[in-house]
């Protein structure tokens, strides 16, 4: 009964640590993440780096996931709005351009709506993106030596900073709150997404402004702009905590380790992130010391079940001396012998054992 208990005891305190486990990382950090900064700014090269990371993807990860969320942030944008001369300078603000999956869920438009992914030109033949802008970040915006607010209708003109030539336009036709910054799709920190600050705050660099675009609609809008320069790639798998606390720890590192050798060969300087990871490894080490009294007790039922299993092939022995003295008569070895005997003595033990446990487990 003891024996048979303890696989159920060493289950139940993998359980048990993987429910610390997912306790620990809480709600951010569970997530598995996957960034590059040398993505290209192209549909083709943003297609690639999705399908690499879902084929990346095992049987062992993919049960844990819920859904997937792709962002992708241009590089910094000199800019201005409507007609106004587009503002250059090393302290002036910036603007980048935020495509993120799933978005326009977690948040609500006060004014306007949200943006689409068709593409429209000017009558000066300029390329101009919906996009959107969220509201603490539209207002009295300090923009060199003039103070700029954003609204519905306003068009943003923006000339990317690295290349110092292309011109993108987007037309802001929304302005949206978040529904709740506390939610797992900000990650922990929806103010590095929604309000980001310069490197330096304090008599530095202005504020910058994000303009967040359609699903699909950055590359073909601001691609072109951009040609030849990267973005800032992030492919992000929101885990179910509860099918992780049911998870063994063993085949969440191997699924997670696996995951980021095919991606680091298939991605350009891919690098995954996960809360999991370092959590697990300390839970494993911790249970060792778990797992040592009932290894022990393991080792004394063995060593106990062997002992009475030799008493048994003893007792049948001598019970069958007779027996023993026929077969070596009629040619079998003593090692045939030995065998016959063990055969029957693990029927006399190994059955009620196993009939002992199928009725602790059934219990």
């Amino acid at each position: 009964m003891v024996v048979a208990g303890i696989p159920i005891y060493l289950r139940s305190l993998e359980r048990v640590g993987m429910a610390d486990v997912v306790k620990a990382v809480g709600s951010y950090n569970k997530n598995v993440s996957v960034i590059s900064s040398w993505i290209s700014l192209d549909t083709v090269g943003v297609e690639r780096a999705d399908a690499a990371v879902d084929s990346a993807v095992n049987n062992d990860l993919e049960p844990l996931v819920k859904y997937r969320s792709t962002r992708i942030k241009s590089r910094e944008h000199f800019w201005g709005v409507n007609e106004e001369e587009i503002v250059r300078g090393e302290l002036v603000s910036r603007a980048y351009f935020h495509e993120m999956e799933g978005l326009f869920d977690a948040v609500t438009y006060i004014e306007g709506r949200s943006p689409e992914s068709d593409l429209r030109t000017d009558e000066n033949g300029d390329q101009i993106i919906e996009v959107a802008v969220y509201e603490p970040r539209s207002k009295q915006i300090r923009h060199g030596s003039r103070v700029d607010s954003l609204g519905v209708g306003d068009v943003v003109s923006a000339t990317s900073v690295i290349r110092g030539a292309g011109l993108v336009k987007g037309e802001i036709v929304g302005i949206f709150v978040a529904n709740d910054l506390r939610d797992e799709f900000w990650l922990g920190s929806p103010n590095a997404i929604l309000e980001p600050r310069p490197p330096v705050v304090f008599e530095g660099r202005d504020l910058p402004i994000v303009l967040f675009t359609a699903e699909g609609a950055i590359a073909l809008g601001v691609g072109p702009s951009n040609a030849g320069l990267p973005i800032n790639y992030m492919r992000v798998l929101f885990t179910d905590p509860e099918l992780i606390s049911l998870t063994k720890p063993e085949t969440l590192l191997t699924s997670i380790n696996q995951f980021e050798k095919i991606l680091a060969a298939e991605v350009p300087r891919a690098t995954t992130l996960s809360g999991l990871r370092p959590s697990t490894r300390r839970m494993e080490q911790q249970m060792l010391f778990l797992r040592l009294p009932a290894l022990l007790l393991a080792g004394l039922g063995v060593a106990v079940v062997g002992y009475y299993l030799f008493l048994v092939s003893g007792l049948i022995a001598r019970r069958r001396e007779l027996e023993i003295v026929l077969l070596r008569s009629r040619g079998l070895s003593i090692f045939q012998v030995i065998r016959v005997q063990l055969i029957e003595a693990l029927g006399t033990v190994g059955i009620p054992a196993a009939a002992s446990q199928c009725q602790h487990r059934g219990g």
